[in-house]
């Protein structure tokens, strides 16, 4: 044996040693760590007899099960830090800058905006590399700098590893999701904080512990709730989870029309028909989807030979030969700058929601000149206010087929016309404008059991 690889294994056994000893007081820290907790909160220390040492804590099993709920520490803040709009968010990563978690940010920014506090993004599922806030910012018109976006984690807690976060008495909160709604209620809150209702969550779950926590994550009474959509209002408001007197507060979101000002149908060889495939997100209802799309080639109402079929929303799904030999391509999830270029090219969409929110694809397709065929849910039963390229139909299988034969039949300058017809905003400055007047009223009044400058009193909304 050479001298070096001598010395390259006492190196590794020295690394294996030290790698031991840091497992061990990690472990031993948490443990302390714990204990304190445990005798701040009043809580017993349990003694280790040989019984309980093979036993596995409460935490360890409940938060093992029911991560995204493990609790995150309040702590003081660091001296000097001012106030802030702190949003709570699921992750930050590229591929989930659509939809919610996009108007999540939106809001924030411009909260901040207008109460000229500094923003602060915390991620509490994900530690995502949030490379593209600058873009998104830009996309929608929002004058924030991202790099003055002060963004944090504690995805990385676990049932024995705390994760912290500094909270000004002043700091306004915002959540979007359940789990994170279920967070920053036990925190001790000077403030009411805003719960973002962009879906009626629940329904996300079977009959569940997931369930029962999203249903409860409405009762705290500690929150104001900014729905997306009238009808999300509706349905939160109707569900008998709010606590009593809690405000319910409503925007219609912003929407951009693309610039497909000409009809294109004569220049194209095929008419293209999108398809908002997510196969792992069981409200869109993929293969009610497909069988919809088999049967509506089988029976030949639509000419397999006059349409390009794609679908979109996950990478994962395969490309799908439908019975009729038309193959539905996955175009896998796509870029924001992809999926403006596919909706200013989609004849037909199909995109279905079996929940109360309109959903983002079928108002933003509608709106870029597609006919649009969406499922009807709840409250949910036209759209037409929203766009009348959008038919909203029972989620039956022969009424999806009529719909969509009807979709085929809408001629593109037809299409083009509803687009200049819509409630939507153009703005999203002007989409919270009527909610920012009203969370003026509201966000400085005393959460419940804490003190604080009177405001005037709240109202209830829809």
């Amino acid at each position: 044996m050479s001298q070096r690889i001598f010395l390259l294994r006492v190196i590794r056994r020295l690394v294996f040693i030290g790698r031991k000893a840091t497992n061990r007081l990690y472990q031993l820290t948490s443990d302390t760590e714990h204990r304190l907790s445990a005798m701040i909160e009043s809580r017993p220390v349990v003694a280790g007899d040989g019984m309980v040492a093979k036993a596995r804590q409460f935490a360890e099993v409940y938060y093992g099960a029911n991560a995204a709920v493990t609790p995150v520490m309040p702590a003081l803040p660091r001296a000097g830090r001012e106030p802030a709009v702190v949003l709570l968010l699921p992750t930050l990563s590229n591929s989930s800058l659509f939809g919610g978690a996009a108007t999540a940010l939106i809001f924030a920014a411009l909260l901040s905006q207008r109460r000229g506090m500094p923003l602060r993004v915390v991620q509490t599922v994900v530690n995502g590399e949030a490379s593209r806030l600058q873009g998104l910012f830009d996309k929608y018109g929002i004058p924030v700098n991202a790099a003055t976006v002060e963004v944090l984690s504690v995805a990385e807690r676990r049932h024995n590893f705390y994760g912290y976060l500094d909270l000004h008495p002043e700091d306004q909160l915002v959540v979007s999701a359940w789990w994170d709604a279920a967070l920053v209620a036990a925190f001790p809150l000077r403030r009411k904080f805003i719960y973002l209702v962009q879906d009626y969550e629940p329904i996300f779950y079977a009959n569940s512990d997931q369930k029962l926590l999203a249903e409860q994550s409405y009762a705290s009474g500690n929150f104001v709730a900014v729905c997306n959509t009238v009808l999300m209002a509706q349905c939160i408001s109707e569900s008998g989870k709010l606590a009593k007197d809690t405000p319910v507060l409503h925007f219609e979101p912003m929407v951009a029309r693309l610039p497909r000002t000409q009809p294109q149908g004569t220049a194209r060889a095929k008419r293209t028909l999108f398809f908002y495939g997510r196969p792992s997100v069981e409200r869109n209802l993929f293969y009610f989807g497909l069988r919809i799309l088999n049967e509506v080639f089988s029976r030949n109402l639509l000419r397999a030979e006059e349409w390009d079929v794609v679908m979109a929303g996950e990478g994962s799904a395969p490309n799908i030969q439908l019975e009729s030999g038309v193959v539905i391509r996955n175009l896998g999830k796509l870029t924001l700058d992809e999926y403006d270029a596919l909706k200013m090219k989609t004849d037909v969409a199909l995109s279905l929601m079996m929940a109360p929110h309109p959903s983002y694809p079928p108002l933003e397709l509608a709106l870029a000149g597609a006919a649009v065929v969406t499922s009807r849910y709840g409250p949910k039963h036209s759209l037409g206010s929203y766009s009348e390229n959008i038919l909203c139909v029972p989620a039956d299988l022969e009424a999806m087929i009529e719909a969509v034969v009807k979709a085929s039949q809408m001629s593109e300058s037809e299409r083009l016309a509803n687009v200049k017809r819509s409630i939507l905003p153009l703005d999203w400055q002007s989409a919270f404008a009527a909610c920012f007047e009203e969370l003026d009223l509201l966000l400085d009044r005393p959460a419940p059991g804490q003190t604080g400058t009177p405001a005037l009193a709240a109202r209830t909304t829809a």
